[in-house]
C-alpha cells in the first residue's frame, strides 16, 4: 500500500514487447491497470476516487477487520506477497466497500456507480463487464504504452544483423514470446498471448513465415549453389579439350567435369552440418536474405532458359515425351504463380494484408518450383552430353 519513490524502481531484467505503430514496430513497456471507478450514466470515460481515499479504506480495514468487513475476501491468490482483485467475489467487494465509502465520505452518487477496471474490461459486478475500445498496441486504455530510445546496442547486435531467421524462428522471442494481456486471472497469473498478436499477425502467417524462413529458404540457397556449379561443367571440358586437344581427348575424361560438380555438392550439404564453417566459407544468411531480390531475379533467368531450351527442342524435334513435356508445363505454370505472387507482393490491396503477407511465401516456393525445374533440365542435359561424348564412335 506504500507509495513508490525514487528509490523504488524496478531493478529486474525486463524485456520489451513489440508493438507495431503508424507503420513501425517499437520495443515497448504496456502498462496495464487495475483500479476502482466511477462510471457517470450516459457520460463516456471514468472518473477516479481520491486515491486517498481509498488509501484510508485499507487501512482503517487492516486496524480493525470489521470496518469494511467485504475487503476479507480479497486474497493473495498467486503468493507474491500483494493482494489482487481476480476473482468474481473479490470484484463485487472491493465494488460494495468502494461504494460505501463514497457514502461515508458523502460523495454524490446520483446517476454514478463504482466499478472495477482491469486494462480494457470494465467490471459492473464480478460476472458482468464490458469492452472498451483501444489501440492495437494499449494494453489499457487508461495505461500510458512507453517506447524505449536509449540504451541502443551497437547495429551488430540489431535484430536481423544475422538474417530474416533473428525474427522468423520457433526460437525467436519476436513473433513467438508471451506478452501479458491482463494482469490477473482468477487464480491470481497472468493472461497471455503470443507476441504475433500483438503485431496484428494471425497464427497462419506466422506460422508461414518461420516455415518460409527455416526450411524453404535453406533448400532455396542449397538449390542456387548447385546451379552456380553448372557452368563448371562447359569450362571444365574446355580446359580437358585445350590440353588434350579437340580431337586427342579420351571419353572418358567428359564425366570428369560432371563428377566434380557434384563432388562439390555433396561437400556443400556436408558443410551445412557446421554453422561456423558455412559462414567462413559462404555467403552469409544476411548476405542471402539481403539480396533475395537479385538471387530471384538470377533463378529466373534460369528458369526462362529452361524453357527456352525445352520449346527449342519441340520446334526442332516435333514431339517430346512425358517427362520433357512435365518439365516443360512445371516451369510454364509456376512463371504464372510467380508472377500472380509478385503482382500482390507490390500492390498492397486494402484490406487484404493476410494475402499479401501470404504472398511472400507463395512467391518463394513457386521460386523453388522454378529452381527445380531449371536444375532438371541442364543437369540432365549435361549427362546427356557426357553419355553421347563416350559412346560416340
Amino acid at each position: 500500500m506504500g507509495m513508490m519513490g525514487f528509490d523504488d524502481k524496478p531493478t529486474d531484467i525486463f524485456t520489451p514487447s513489440l508493438a507495431k505503430y503508424k507503420g513501425k514496430i517499437y520495443p515497448v513497456n504496456r502498462v496495464h491497470s487495475t483500479w476502482p471507478a466511477i462510471e457517470i450514466e450516459g457520460k463516456p470515460g471514468l472518473m477516479q476516487p481520491r486515491m486517498g481515499d481509498i488509501y484510508k479504506m485499507w487501512t482503517s480495514h487492516f486496524t480493525d477487520s470489521t470496518k469494511y468487513e467485504e475487503l476479507s475476501t480479497i486474497k493473495d491468490d498467486n503468493g507474491d506477497g500483494v493482494i489482487e482483485v481476480n476473482r468474481p467475489e473479490e470484484v463485487d467487494a472491493l465494488i460494495a466497500s468502494v461504494s460505501a465509502l463514497l457514502h461515508n465520505v458523502k460523495y454524490p452518487m446520483k446517476g454514478k456507480k463504482v466499478v472495477w477496471a482491469m486494462n480494457d474490461r470494465i467490471y459492473s459486478s464480478g460476472s458482468e463487464y464490458r469492452t472498451l475500445p483501444k489501440e492495437e498496441w494499449e494494453a489499457s486504455v487508461y495505461g500510458n504504452v512507453h517506447t524505449y530510445n536509449h540504451d541502443v546496442f551497437p547495429a551488430r547486435s540489431a535484430l536481423g544483423s544475422n538474417g530474416c531467421l533473428d525474427c522468423h524462428d520457433n526460437e525467436s522471442a519476436f513473433f513467438m514470446s508471451q506478452v501479458v494481456r491482463y494482469p490477473f486471472d482468477e487464480n491470481g497469473n497472468p493472461v497471455t498471448m503470443p507476441q504475433y498478436r500483438l503485431l496484428g499477425l494471425t497464427p497462419f502467417s506466422a506460422w508461414t513465415g518461420i516455415r518460409r524462413e527455416t526450411w524453404l529458404k535453406p533448400v532455396l540457397y542449397i538449390g542456387l549453389f548447385l546451379l552456380m556449379m553448372i557452368p563448371l561443367v562447359p569450362a571444365g571440358e574446355f580446359v580437358l579439350r585445350w590440353i588434350y586437344g579437340p580431337h586427342q581427348m579420351p571419353k572418358v575424361l567428359a564425366y570428369i567435369p560432371v563428377l566434380l560438380v557434384l563432388l562439390l555438392s555433396v561437400a556443400m550439404l556436408l558443410m551445412m552440418a557446421d554453422k561456423q564453417l558455412v559462414n567462413f566459407i559462404l555467403p552469409s544468411r544476411f548476405w542471402l536474405d539481403r539480396n533475395h531480390f537479385p538471387i530471384a531475379m538470377l533463378i529466373l533467368l534460369a528458369g526462362i532458359l529452361a524453357v527456352g531450351y525445352r520449346m527449342r527442342n519441340v520446334v526442332q524435334n516435333k514431339s517430346e515425351n512425358r517427362t520433357q513435356m512435365f518439365w516443360t508445363n512445371e516451369l510454364v505454370v509456376t512463371f504464372g504463380v510467380l508472377c500472380v505472387a509478385g503482382l500482390l507482393m507490390m500492390i498492397k490491396f486494402p484490406g487484404l494484408a493476410e494475402v499479401t503477407r501470404f504472398a511472400y511465401t507463395v512467391f518463394d516456393v513457386a521460386l523453388l518450383f522454378v529452381l527445380i525445374g531449371a536444375l532438371v533440365t541442364f543437369y540432365a542435359r549435361i549427362i546427356k552430353n557426357a553419355v553421347q561424348q563416350t559412346t560416340t564412335a
